[in-house]
C-alpha cells in the first residue's frame, strides 16, 4: 500500500525582497515519500543566496522523541544546538530543486544581493 503525498508550502516575502518558505512533507512511516520541489523566483528578483534548514526524524516516525535533527543536529535538553543553515549551490538565476524527506520540514530562505560564503 502506498502512502499518498501529503504536502503543504507557505511563503513570506520581506520588505528587503527576501523570501522565506516552509515546506512540510507530512507523509510518514515506512511508506513515507520524498517530495521533489522546484522553485523559480520572478525574473525581477536580483541574484542572491538560497539557504536551507531541515527538520528530520531519521525513521520518519512522527511520534518519536529521539532521532530528531534540526539543521543536522539535535537540540539538547539544555537548549544547546549546533545545527547550521546549508547554503545551496548557485543556480545562475534558474530554478532551484530541493527534496523534502517524508515526515519532515524544510525551511528555505533567499537573501537578495548576498554573496555565497
Amino acid at each position: 500500500m502506498s502512502c499518498p503525498l501529503d504536502f503543504t508550502a507557505y511563503g513570506y516575502k520581506d520588505k528587503a525582497g527576501g523570501f522565506t518558505l516552509t515546506l512540510n512533507n507530512k507523509s510518514y512511516g515506512v511508506s513515507a515519500m520524498k517530495a521533489r520541489v522546484t522553485l523559480q523566483l520572478p525574473r525581477t528578483v536580483k541574484a542572491g543566496v538560497w539557504q536551507r534548514l531541515d527538520l528530520v526524524q531519521e525513521a520518519h516516525d512522527v511520534t518519536a522523541t529521539t532521532g530528531v535533527r534540526l539543521g543536522g543536529s539535535p537540540i539538547a535538553p539544555s537548549g544547546e544546538w549546533a545545527g547550521r543553515w546549508e547554503t545551496l549551490p548557485e543556480m545562475g538565476g534558474g530554478p532551484i530543486q530541493v527534496e523534502v524527506a517524508g515526515s519532515s520540514s524544510t525551511l528555505l530562505r533567499f537573501t537578495p544581493g548576498a554573496v555565497p560564503p
